[in-house]
């Protein structure tokens, strides 16, 4: 992403700025909480997706869409900290998770003071549409929450991994591209279009995410790689394992996942079966949607930065 963040750094660092004056508060607890997530560590793909949004519908890059920009990471930093929770998780990004070095309690007080400051960040556009449609995402991701806990302790089927996904993350990133769209004043086909771009490409992000965990280095990662076969998540590499394991293996695989300790052993029979391959092969599907969803309506030179991010987005190793 080296062109992108190139030719976006002046802003992002803007944006930090915006986000790290967010965390400002009379009480303490919540300082400390702030400059623990202020560290650095995040990608800033959701506001760099609607500032790239705005830029493509001809909108100049001014303080108003940078404070909405800033509000969409600082909604979806929120949400990590109730995951962190959710999963009893002990790292983010490299570090200690804030429920592992405060409490539970902190750690979801401070996601919901963050969330109230996310809409006072996005009422800088005097859109509502946007408050809206943080509204309706926040529905969709706790109901994607919802519908993995009724589905523990059973098989899942790839088509509710992608129902539960695509409310869990894609809908974050259609919203980051439509609200692009809106503080630009596009047409309504336009931010439709920015939409499907967004959810196609969040659809990708989190199955790429999803063959990390199974793949990549745990330094870089920034979290313990195996921890969704740890917390009993079900993901796209193991889904397909064991849709075309033999009888035998499925049976060796479901008897493994059973206690979810042997993850080497379970990593050789997703292996063994292309779940890897074929994940990141239905990841890459999903990032072409993606890029087809913006054919022949972008301003000028920003076609180019939305491909790079399709790209990136495949080809990561964090």
């Amino acid at each position: 992403m080296e062109f992108l963040e190139k030719s976006l750094k002046p802003h992002i660092e803007r944006i930090d700025a915006i986000i790290h004056e967010a965390f400002q508060s009379d009480v303490r607890l919540i300082r400390a909480i702030g400059d623990h997530l202020s560290l650095p560590g995040g990608k800033r793909i959701r506001p760099a997706m609607t500032v790239l949004a705005a830029q493509a519908c001809g909108r100049p890059i001014d303080q108003d869409l940078l404070n909405v920009a800033a509000g969409v990471e600082v909604f979806h930093m929120a949400t990590l900290l109730h995951d962190d929770v959710i999963d009893n998780a002990t790292q983010r990004r490299g570090r200690t998770s804030v429920n592992a070095q405060w409490s539970d309690n902190a750690a979801i007080l401070m996601a919901d003071y963050l969330f109230a400051r996310a809409f006072d960040l996005t009422l800088a556009a005097a859109n509502s549409r946007i408050l809206s449609l943080l509204c309706q995402v926040t529905r969709q991701m706790v109901e994607g929450e919802m519908l993995q806990i009724e589905r523990e302790g059973r098989l899942m089927t790839r088509e509710e991994y992608f129902g539960i996904i695509e409310r869990k993350t894609a809908a974050l990133f259609s919203a980051c591209a439509q609200i692009g769209g809106m503080v630009a004043k596009a047409e309504p086909a336009v931010v439709a279009s920015l939409g499907q771009f967004g959810l196609n490409f969040g659809m990708a992000f989190q199955i790429t995410d999803d063959t990390l965990d199974f793949a990549a280095e745990s330094r870089n990662w920034g979290k313990p790689v195996g921890g969704d076969i740890a917390n009993g998540k079900q993901t796209l590499p193991l889904i397909y394992a064991l849709e075309t394991a033999t009888r035998e293996d499925r049976a060796s695989l479901l008897k493994l996942l059973s206690n979810g300790r042997d993850f080497s052993r379970i990593l050789e029979h997703v292996r063994k079966y292309n779940g890897l391959d074929h994940a990141r092969q239905v990841a890459r599907d999903f990032a072409d949607r993606a890029t087809r969803c913006l054919d022949g309506w972008t301003a000028q030179g920003t076609s180019e930065r939305f491909l790079e991010l399709c790209s990136y987005v495949v080809n990561r190793a964090y």
